[in-house]
């Protein structure tokens, strides 16, 4: 009985270490979240504290200094369009408000549009690609897709709906 106990133990926080935590970052990006899209699993990740460097190429220390403690990043696909959504936990939603200013101002008088409710930003369209910046209390979201269609402003707004 004790070795079924302590292997059972081990199993647990094994599993613990494997999963990621349940963090707003993660709980604002769920699986099957966004219907119509095809989420590609083998591209999702989650990571949190150091370990964002991998997602950012070396800009770690703006995110960092931003107050991005971890983050979630699922890909989806729908024919021949993929959309990127990254979820980040900030340290407060104030920081994740005050980041998605940051990034406002940093694109200058690049015409924008409001993000759907519940989430606040922008949503722009140059360049290509479809990008949003939006908060909603201490997560600070980024959605990427690449495509010059006029509806694909409409699409990303879809998104931001499902992701409550």
């Amino acid at each position: 009985m004790k070795r079924i106990i302590a292997t059972a133990l081990v199993l647990a926080s094994m599993l613990a270490i494997a999963a990621p935590a349940i963090t707003p970052a993660v709980k604002a990006l769920p699986k099957g979240a966004v219907a119509g899209w095809k989420e590609m699993a083998s591209a999702a990740r989650y990571v949190a504290g150091n370990d964002l460097t991998g997602l950012y190429d070396g800009g770690i220390g703006l995110y960092q200094d931003h107050g991005v403690l971890d983050a979630q990043q699922r890909i989806y696909q729908k024919g021949n369009d993929y959309l990127t959504a990254t979820a980040h936990t900030m340290k407060s939603a104030k920081h994740a408000a005050s980041f998605v200013a940051y990034w406002k101002k940093s694109l200058g008088k690049t015409k924008s549009s409001p993000t759907a409710k519940p989430w606040n930003g922008f949503v722009m369209q140059q360049d290509g690609a479809v990008t949003v910046q939006a908060s909603k209390g201490v997560v600070y979201l980024n959605i990427s897709l690449p495509s010059d269609k006029k509806s694909a402003v409409a699409e990303v707004q879809k998104v931001l709906k499902a992701l409550k």
